[in-house]
């Protein structure tokens, strides 16, 4: 059964119930009205609130994409990853990420092995988000070798994810030698 069916049917219970203890309370009262009114006001509510947090449930088959918790979780998992890792900034009361996420989750699959896809939440790590200068969501930064490689912002289409993620697929070997020429420490020496 579906959330908006089950928020249907507890909104329609608690509408009836309501409506029934406070009946001779309604000045404007005929018969069983105040009992019908308050059974579709809170049927349609009911129906509106489980129909918005179904809208932030996990896709099906239970499969997200991996959350980061802290700035060094992303250190560890982002920065200090060679390969290519696709950073989803986004937001639980954002729209378009609702859109978003099960794009990227259908891309996670489709990239299994290749890349890595980790989820940060501005509810959860808000200096992430100061930190790599994103003001919108949802904002998917591409890295690999550890940097910034790509960004988009805004919802898109699963192509243009897919394009950003096989640029760099096809560059990773530049960014291994990139990494081991200057090491983590020091960027911009001159020499081995």
């Amino acid at each position: 059964m579906s959330l908006a069916w089950i928020g249907l049917l507890s909104g329609a219970t608690a509408g009836g119930l309501l409506g029934h203890l406070f009946r001779g309370r309604g000045s404007a009262r005929i018969g069983g009205a105040n009992v019908l009114v308050g059974s579709v006001i809170c049927a349609v509510i009911g129906m509106l609130i489980a129909t918005g947090v179904g809208g932030q449930a996990p896709a099906a088959g239970g499969q997200s994409i991996p959350r980061i918790n802290s700035a060094q979780d992303f250190t560890d998992k982002v920065l200090g990853e060679e390969g290519v890792v696709v950073a989803y900034f986004s937001s639980a009361t954002c729209p378009p990420c609702r859109l978003t996420e099960p794009v990227l989750i259908a891309l996670r699959g489709e990239y299994a092995g290749k890349a890595r896809f980790v989820k940060l939440d501005a509810g959860e790590v808000p200096s992430l988000f100061g930190d790599w200068d994103v003001k919108a969501v949802p904002t998917v930064i591409v890295f690999a070798g550890g940097k910034e490689r790509d960004r988009l912002v805004g919802a898109r289409q699963a192509s243009e994810y897919r394009r950003a993620i096989d640029a760099q697929l096809k560059k990773k070997a530049t960014y291994k030698y990139e990494r081991s020429w200057y090491g983590d420490s020091d960027i911009g020496r001159q020499g081995p």
